[in-house]
């Protein structure tokens, strides 16, 4: 029996920041100028899978691909302002990146953001440098609970997925990993 490659994968939004709070904001105030209330148990409960696929649930199928991508931005970006000027690794972060990538363990994004919003916490933190290998809800036909994300994640680390440890805070990521 030979030893596989480890791979670690990390989810981004509350796990490689405490950014939750931001986004259940953003949506609160995103709804509320289309007319939408939900409660932050419903926001939470509703707000899994790819940007395009939360829009579509609360939104309504009737929308256009086009109209679905604008509004996803729209959101997108106000979770961006307010989100900026508390931006900041989880506590250890960098440290635990460094020591992994020192030891030679391949590491992946596997998210259901989109890249815009990868980018932002990556170079925000200057932490892009850690990862070989970046999967966000622009790449997947299907969001999380499917493993789609972190499927194509193993596949670009290149490494098996029996040997990767999945760094999670939700259960639909834990269902997915």
């Amino acid at each position: 029996m030979s030893l596989q490659n480890p791979g670690f994968i990390f989810d981004m939004d509350g796990t490689l920041v405490e950014n939750m709070t931001f986004h259940v904001q953003a949506w609160q105030r995103f709804l509320a100028d289309m007319g939408i209330e939900m409660t932050e148990a419903e926001i939470h409960q509703q707000t899994h899978g790819t940007i395009e696929e939360i829009i579509r649930r609360i939104c309504g199928n009737h929308l256009s691909d086009l109209e679905v991508a604008a509004l996803g931005e729209q959101k997108e970006t106000l979770y961006r302002t307010l989100y900026q000027p508390h931006l900041r690794p989880i506590r250890g972060l960098v440290a635990f990146l460094r020591s992994a990538q020192d030891m030679g363990i391949p590491m992946a994004i596997g998210t259901s953001a989109g890249h815009r919003n990868i980018n932002f916490v990556l170079e925000g933190l200057n932490i892009a440098g850690y990862f070989s290998a970046c999967v966000g809800g622009d790449d997947v036909t299907q969001g999380k609970p499917h493993p789609e994300t972190f499927l194509t994640a193993v596949q670009r680390l290149r490494v098996t997925p029996e040997c990767c440890v999945v760094f999670e805070d939700t259960l639909s990521g834990i269902e997915a990993a």
